[in-house]
């Protein structure tokens, strides 16, 4: 079940209002970089959210634009004996910016900036747990505790050139320089029990910082 608005205005961006809400939800969680299903529908749970986006011209026939997203997805189980908890994938605030430009004495040639910050999604953390009889111990996922990945962020720029061949054809030289500032952004945990206690998290990070280059050739 759900429900939806949009406006688009003529000035350039739109506004989009979302909710929604379900009885049948399959619980999951994050084991390294796998989504595992626990196959049935045990738990019920909402979600609304809103995406606001501006765009515009720096420069005559260069679209730049900046975008904010609001999420808010909870669930519990079906029989309603514990409270609403957040969803694992429930990013709240997004922040997202493209800016392109113009180099006013090269007009082929163009640059872009993309910025992104992002809550952090959620995770299940693992607890040690003995075997009474053979006393061996073993990670359990703790599903009564959920604990947050830190803010998603980074930055790229790129810079294009464009050239002309004969009367249709064209190449276009791109660089980028993509995650600027060498952010780490988690993307899981790997668990191990080192000693005895609570287990070791090995974060799983994204792409730090590289570069970028391509070339597109058409006639």
């Amino acid at each position: 079940m759900g429900t939806s608005f949009s406006q688009k205005p003529e000035t350039g961006g739109g506004i989009l209002l979302q909710g929604f809400g379900s009885d049948r939800l399959i619980p999951f969680y994050l084991d390294e970089l796998q989504l595992e299903y626990l196959g049935s529908n045990s738990h019920e749970g909402f979600a609304y959210g809103a995406d606001l986006l501006l765009q515009g011209e720096i420069v005559e026939g260069v679209n730049s634009w900046i975008g904010y997203s609001y999420l808010n997805s909870k669930e519990r189980s079906s029989d309603g004996s514990k409270a609403y908890q957040r969803r694992l994938l429930d990013q709240t605030h997004t922040l997202r910016l493209f800016v392109q430009d113009r180099i006013p004495q090269h007009p082929n040639v163009q640059t872009h900036l993309r910025f992104l910050l992002g809550s952090g999604f959620l995770f299940h953390p693992r607890q040690a747990s003995i075997d009474p009889v053979r006393g061996d111990t073993t990670l359990a996922i703790d599903f009564s505790i959920r604990r947050d990945f830190q803010n998603y962020f980074r930055v790229d720029l790129g810079l294009s050139a464009r050239f002309e061949i004969g009367h249709k054809g064209e190449i276009v030289v791109v660089g980028e320089v993509l995650n600027v500032f060498n952010h780490i952004n988690v993307a899981s945990y790997s668990w191990f029990q080192i000693f005895p206690g609570q287990p070791v998290r090995i974060p799983q990070i994204f792409t730090r910082r590289f570069f970028n280059v391509g070339l597109e050739v058409s006639f």
